[in-house]
């Protein structure tokens, strides 16, 4: 069970749910979780103690950061959290789509691409690229700052809950209640 790590205090609640989420992923379910609040009271870091369970689990954990300055280019936070992790032996039993969409999306993965005609192929490319992770193993995704995410990012986001209700994916992210919706 997750447990309150250091400066995590009075959150038993809440992760008394982070937990029965946990366990539904676990039975092979899609989870969603957002934390939403006004700033300074501790969205972040409840978003960290997510992810510390998730790899306490030996999920994989996949972690990121919106940012305003990059929501001008499309899935630049899942871009930056996947760059350094994923390599072309990794990817290179996926589906040529899974293949081709996170190699599109992270150049330095030598693999053989396929053109996309339009954004919502190479969303759902992606999609299917976060499928694999997830069958590998249990996936959690978390986003924070959800509504600093660029157009593309939030379009995969929406897409990936919408086709992920039998795989073991929890997405988990904060939206402070003064951002923009």
């Amino acid at each position: 069970a997750p447990g309150a790590g250091p400066g995590l205090v009075a959150r038993r609640p809440e992760l008394e749910q982070i937990e029965a989420l946990f366990d539904r992923v676990a039975d092979g379910r899609a989870a969603c979780l957002v934390i939403r609040g006004p700033a300074g009271i501790g969205k972040t870091r409840l978003l960290e103690e997510v992810a510390a369970y998730g790899r306490a689990a030996g999920w994989e954990v996949v972690a990121w950061q919106a940012v305003e300055a990059l929501r001008v280019e499309a899935f630049a936070p899942l871009r930056i959290a996947l760059a350094n992790r994923l390599t072309t032996s990794d990817i290179a039993d996926w589906h040529e789509a899974a293949r081709s969409g996170i190699a599109t999306l992270i150049p330095t993965l030598e693999s053989r691409r396929v053109e996309f005609q339009d954004r919502a192929s190479l969303t759902a490319a992606l999609v299917a690229a976060l499928q694999e992770l997830a069958r590998r193993r249990p996936l959690v995704m978390t986003i924070d700052d959800i509504p600093w995410l660029d157009e593309s990012s939030l379009g995969l986001l929406e897409a990936t809950v919408a086709a992920s209700g039998s795989l073991p994916i929890l997405l988990a992210g904060t939206f402070r209640d003064d951002e923009p919706a």
